[in-house]
């Protein structure tokens, strides 16, 4: 819109639906002018609900099954973990080691300056629905032959506004707030990952140290069965072959222990980077996985699932952040309407710009509509089009893989207790036959052939158990991991998202 001899019009319209002009001219030819204007509104009315389209909704994209396939129905039924799920291992070390890396891992410290950007981002979008104000001032001084030299100073005031008539600018902001929320839930997914990975090195860290006994006591057994033999053997009772059979068994023993405290001193590294702090200084006091528990779990309904994984949530937000700009590149299609107000006061002195200085005002309005980009504004919408297309199949994806994630760590959980238990049972006969093998071959009855195969019969047995128990809890830890941790699932949206911004 323009001024018109000197007057001008406002044009405004309802957030959604149709449009009205409301009017108020000081000109004489306002009538043929406003009928101009309204003619163009109309054009763009009709154009735009030509060119807009529906949104998807996120709970119109993707269902969740009725129940788990690997869960009993009870267990179905009971409900949510305890939010504090790692207090059930009864470790307080534990709890020590996650409440650090909650208050001191780097990725949680970057993902809650990353939510503080997302803010920024909102506030910027935000503004482009209030009306802009600025202030200017300055001075000049001129002259010319044969005349004194003139001052003068200048001191204004504008304010402009562009009318969101088509919402583009309300999406914009939608867009933004959607975006706010995805890095809150990002941050919450970040930290979820970080308490699991915590305690799954906490337990390996254990694990490794139970490996470690027994490593060191079957090679102190074979030594000690070492010092028998070689009593024998100066007595001629058993030949060399067994000596150096039995040799070969200690030095095969000694061979396994480097690379389990290789791999205690790497996890307590990783430990470490989950703690934010140095290899040097991560401290665990240790002790034996046996002697923890493994809590009750109850993985609740699959539909539920959608709220309570953040990361699904993430994608849900993602999604809705595409709605919103693909609405925004629609409504870019479409006239722009825009008012502007400015107050200038002229003055020779500095003084006089409060007092006796000259005013000047002016209003303006415009619309602005484009007619030929080369297709950019065309291919901008198609680009959010197909962004938003993009994101409706990765939050299927983000479904999907939770679902996974649940039914792995509930089938990982119901093997190994029963691969446990077996195994439990085979170590069992394992050292009931080499108890009775040593006692037959002390006693002559049987040749040292049988008592090295009992012998090392026993060691693989022992060396089974510890890493089925360990991979017991890492599934526990996978479960309450794939269920959402500790989050509860509240919404993160605007200001709500400060409750994720931890870092």
């Amino acid at each position: 819109m323009k001024t018109v001899n000197g007057g001008w019009w406002l044009v405004a319209g309802p957030d959604s639906g149709g449009s009205r002009i409301a009017g108020r001219g000081w000109s004489r030819s306002v009538n043929r002018n406003s009928s101009i204007v309204t003619a163009a509104i109309a054009v763009a009315l009709v154009a735009g609900c030509a060119s807009t389209g529906g949104t998807i909704q996120p709970s119109t994209v993707a269902s969740a099954p009725q129940g788990w396939r690997n869960a009993p129905a009870a267990a179905a039924e009971a409900g949510w973990p305890d939010p504090a799920w790692w207090n059930g291992f009864g470790s307080p070390e534990l709890v020590r080691l996650i409440e650090s890396a909650e208050t001191n891992n780097r990725d949680l410290a970057a993902a809650g300056h990353r939510i503080a950007q997302a803010r920024a981002n909102l506030q910027v979008a935000g503004s482009a629905l209030l009306p802009s104000l600025d202030a200017n001032g300055g001075a000049s001084r001129s002259g010319a032959d044969g005349r004194r030299p003139s001052s003068s100073f200048q001191a204004g005031i504008g304010a402009s506004y562009e009318l969101d008539v088509w919402g583009r600018n309300r999406a914009s902001r939608d867009a933004a707030s959607a975006g706010l929320a995805s890095s809150g839930y990002a941050r919450e997914t970040a930290r979820v990952t970080v308490v699991a990975e915590t305690a799954t090195a906490y337990f390996q860290v254990l694990s490794l140290s139970d490996r470690l006994a027994i490593a060191q006591r079957q090679l102190d057994n074979a030594r000690e069965f070492m010092r028998l033999l070689e009593v024998q053997y100066r007595t001629g009772a058993v030949s060399q072959l067994e000596v150096e059979r039995q040799r070969n068994l200690i030095a095969t023993l000694e061979a396994g222990v480097p690379p389990i405290l290789q791999a205690r001193e790497q996890t307590l590294d990783a430990l470490a980077v989950l703690l934010g702090v140095p290899p040097q200084d991560v401290r665990v006091s240790g002790g034996s996985l046996s002697a923890l528990t493994l809590p009750a779990l109850s993985p609740g309904m699959p539909s539920a699932l959608l709220v309570r994984r953040p990361d699904i949530r993430r994608a849900e937000s993602d999604l809705v952040a595409a709605n919103a700009n693909l609405e925004a590149a629609r409504a870019a299609m479409l006239p722009r309407i825009d008012f502007s107000a400015r107050s200038v006061i002229e003055a020779a002195t500095i003084g006089a710009l409060s007092g006796g200085g000259s005013l000047i005002w002016s209003l303006a309005s415009g619309i602005t509509a484009p007619i030929f980009d080369g297709g950019r504004l065309a291919g901008q919408r198609d680009a959010s089009e197909a962004r938003r297309n993009e994101l409706i199949e990765q939050y299927r994806q983000a479904i999907l893989l939770g679902l996974r994630d649940v039914e792995d760590a509930l089938a990982a959980l119901h093997h190994l207790a029963v691969q446990q238990e077996a195994q439990e049972r085979a170590l069992t006969h394992a050292r009931e036959a080499y108890r009775i093998a040593e006692l037959r071959w002390r006693a002559g009855a049987q040749d040292f052939t049988t008592v090295l195969d009992a012998q090392r019969s026993l060691i693989s047995s022992e060396a089974s158990v510890d890493p089925i128990r360990a991979a017991r809890f890492n599934a526990t830890v996978d479960l309450f991991r794939a269920l959402g941790g500790d989050w509860s699932g509240a919404s993160i949206t605007g200001s709500e998202s400060r409750v994720a911004d931890r870092g």
